[in-house]
């Protein structure tokens, strides 16, 4: 088991949404886990990913990024999302990246699209601009038709989705 301090945020569609302080904790087991810090109540697990699911890793000098694929569950589509982790210890940020980047021998996952990375300003880096469309297909949870997501309204029987 190896645990950090740090302070974590991930990108989201309207940017970044800060997590706050915690332990980012990697487990024998392979998976990472974040417990946010809780005023008076110790901490509280707050999300967890596996190393499998790890795209890529960048390391800074006041922290790294963590691009992550999350499967498709019941309730949401599959996607990537960039967690970003604040940690004072530069020592522990080398150590961060050596055991979260993909070994060679591990097949990461594939994004559906590349994910649109916000960078915070203190891990600003050059960027090619690229554009992506996607095309995000829902099933209506009334009639089950499939259709596309920016319609707003099944087209077959104008339930929301």
């Amino acid at each position: 088991m190896f645990q950090s301090s740090a302070a974590a945020s991930y990108e989201t569609e309207e940017g970044n949404e800060n997590i706050g302080r915690g332990l980012l904790t990697l487990y024998e087991d392979h998976s990472v886990v974040f417990f946010r810090k809780k005023l008076l109540r110790g901490y509280e697990e707050d999300y967890s990913y596996e190393l499998s699911d790890i795209i890529n890793i960048k390391g800074y000098d006041n922290g790294f990024t963590a691009e992550v694929y999350y499967g498709a569950t019941e309730e949401t589509p599959s996607y990537v999302t960039t967690c970003f982790y604040e940690i004072e210890n530069e020592e522990a940020i080398d150590k961060w990246v050596e055991l979260l980047t993909p070994k060679k021998t591990e097949k990461a996952p594939q994004p559906i699209a590349p994910a649109q990375q916000n960078i915070p300003v203190f891990m600003k880096e050059i960027k090619e601009k690229e554009t992506v469309r996607e095309i995000v297909k829902i099933r209506c949870s009334h009639c089950k038709t499939t259709f596309e997501e920016s319609l707003g309204r099944c087209p077959h029987c104008g339930a929301p989705p």
